[in-house]
């Protein structure tokens, strides 16, 4: 027997397109997993008492959550904390690497105009994640081609600009000694690492839940061996996600090192 989807897991009598875009659009709009349950379940009520399928009852999927869903006070420094520790690594990561090279070579670390630009660009993009991130994950999810030729489209023309400014102004803004950039890069990913991950345990998993089986007295047995299951594969994925960035930044710092004393 196929695997049951969360979709016909919460609504059995209900398209799974209609859901998935319904469940979308409700965490898009910050909306809890048992509240997304609970509509759900409430949707395939209806249809199964009236006959009618969700699109007919409802409306679009998306239009339909967002009228269901009270708009309620946002913290607005959610995604602040989301994405800050990804920025820190990510800052973290470019001083690290810059300095990798040129501790290979025995020379001192030279931040460029280059470097600078690069890193004004992921100030950016955190800014972006950080103001706008909703309205571009919406616009993503409904337009993934479209999407992905801007990203690439934006890439090209990053990279283009600061190709630019590294070649017209390619002269050292300030000289450091490369072995502390480089520590202070690993200690940056570091401490960017920890506290994602502090972040992201203190949150916690929130996954859709289906009323019924979370009412009094529907605890069969195994499922609170399952729960801890799936509480220690989520603290699994947040240890193994803290350490993609330090993982990634020690393996590029070594081929860069590499590079640079083989020169």
């Amino acid at each position: 027997m196929p695997r049951m989807t969360e979709e016909r897991r919460l609504a059995p009598h209900v398209d799974p397109a209609w859901s998935h875009r319904f469940i979308l659009e409700a965490r898009l709009r910050e909306v809890s997993g048992r509240r997304i349950g609970d509509a759900l379940r409430e949707v395939d009520g209806h249809c199964v008492d009236s006959g009618e399928d969700a699109e007919e009852a409802f409306g679009d999927a998306a239009g339909y959550a967002a009228s269901w869903a009270a708009p309620g006070p946002r913290d607005p420094g959610a995604m602040a904390r989301t994405v800050a520790p990804m920025a820190l690594q990510s800052l973290g990561l470019m001083i690290a690497t810059l300095a990798a090279m040129p501790l290979g070579r025995g020379e001192p670390a030279e931040l460029t105009a280059l470097w600078l630009s690069a890193l004004a660009l992921v100030a950016v993009v955190d800014l972006l994640l950080v103001f706008a991130a909703t309205p571009l994950l919406r616009f993503a999810m409904r337009r993934p081609v479209v999407s992905w030729v801007v990203i690439v489209l934006g890439v090209v023309a990053a990279s283009l600009a600061m190709g630019i400014i590294g070649w017209l102004l390619d002269a050292p803004v300030l000289a450091l000694p490369a072995g502390p950039v480089l520590l202070a890069g690993f200690a940056v990913v570091g401490a960017g690492a920890a506290w994602g991950r502090a972040v992201a345990l203190r949150e916690g998993p929130d996954p859709l839940v289906d009323p019924e089986e979370d009412a009094p007295g529907r605890v069969e047995r195994g499922e609170v061996a399952g729960d801890a299951r799936g509480e220690a594969s989520a603290q699994t994925a947040v240890r193994i996600y803290s350490l993609l960035i330090p993982l990634a930044t020690v393996a590029m710092c070594a081929g860069l090192w590499a590079i640079g004393w083989a020169s």
